[in-house]
């Protein structure tokens, strides 16, 4: 595999091994070609994940957001908290080819008000600008290859129950600029409820996916034409018996990974977690063998990727390149 890897992640969990009757493994994840220690505690915040070079993390209601780089260090560090705040929550952030930042979020005024918005933040993390979204609200961004920004979004009515009408997807310019906007709400059945929290965003050159957690669905939109191209329901080795599904990769040759992940129900078990592979030619989701990865005890996460390489991160303290090629 060439080329880098877009991928969201949202996993933190314990040792284990999640085994499917119908998962057959495919490949077998490497040794870890480097390990560096990383300086910033993500432990307190959402799970971080990896783009353009950077470890990104924000605080889901101090209005933090965070990147850290290769080397483990401290890149960048602010706070959005926007003129009379009273509240603020932050759903995701990215950055850019060219290293700026957008931060998804929501602040609430003194009169109990909320307003939506995207944050636009230079390198330094000054922010620059907000767009105002109301009455939608973004739930995941990021940027594509060519530094045009992705926005998964819902509108809502006034008691903030979701809208039947609307485009889910939204493109906007490197500047936020609005340039187009896909998929129907219609794609999927209405009740009330968002199809699509925690969505885990991806956009490579040719696709933009995410996970319908509400329809367990994985979707794909062409970002060319909006069309859709994918909607590929998640088999019962990734749906059943309590297993989660809490990251997505996608790489440029369209390959798919999914991490899941299964909460120990009775005294003594662990927690369970594993990783699987979209065959796109079979429509089959099998087993991919991630025991050379784990180096202890210690909680893992696949955090992102580049050059061909997964990055996985051990209680948030290390980042490990894991090779695919």
């Amino acid at each position: 595999m060439k080329g880098p890897i877009s991928i969201c992640i949202a996993l933190a969990s314990v040792p284990g091994c999640l085994l499917g009757a119908d998962a057959v493994s495919i490949e077998r994840l490497p040794v870890p070609e480097k390990t560096v220690a990383v300086s910033w505690n993500f432990g307190d915040q959402p799970t971080p994940r990896w783009q353009q070079g950077m470890l990104l993390g924000h605080g889901a209601e101090d209005g933090d957001v965070v990147a850290v780089g290769r080397d483990g260090q401290m890149k960048m560090h602010a706070k959005i908290w926007p003129e009379g705040a009273q509240r603020v929550s932050l759903q995701d952030v990215t950055v850019s080819p060219s290293g700026e930042f957008v931060a998804a979020g929501s602040a609430m005024d003194a009169a109990g008000a909320w307003s939506a918005w995207l944050a636009w933040l230079d390198r330094g993390g000054r922010v620059v600008k907000y767009v105002t979204l109301n009455p939608a609200a973004a739930v995941g961004v990021t940027f594509a290859p060519d530094g045009t920004l992705w926005a998964l979004v819902r509108v809502h009515d006034d008691s903030f129950n979701d809208l039947r009408d609307y485009d889910m997807l939204r493109h906007y310019s490197a500047g936020g600029r609005l340039l187009g906007a896909a998929l129907a709400r219609g794609s999927f059945a209405y009740g009330g409820t968002y199809p699509a929290w925690s969505p885990c965003l991806t956009v490579t050159t040719d696709r933009v996916g995410f996970l319908s957690n509400r329809t367990d669905e994985w979707i794909e939109v062409s970002p060319e034409s909006g069309k859709l191209l994918l909607r590929w329901r998640l088999p019962s080795t990734l749906r059943a018996g309590g297993v989660r599904i809490d990251s997505v990769a996608m790489t440029p040759d369209d390959a798919v990974y999914f991490n899941t992940s299964k909460q120990a129900l009775r005294p003594g078990e662990k927690q369970e977690f594993g990783v699987y592979r979209l065959d796109r030619s079979t429509g089959v989701a099998s087993q991919v063998d991630f025991s050379a990865v784990r180096s202890g005890d210690g909680w893992l996460s696949i955090l992102g990727g580049e050059d061909g390489r997964l990055v996985a991160g051990e209680n948030f303290e290390r980042l490990s390149w894991i090779s695919l090629r």
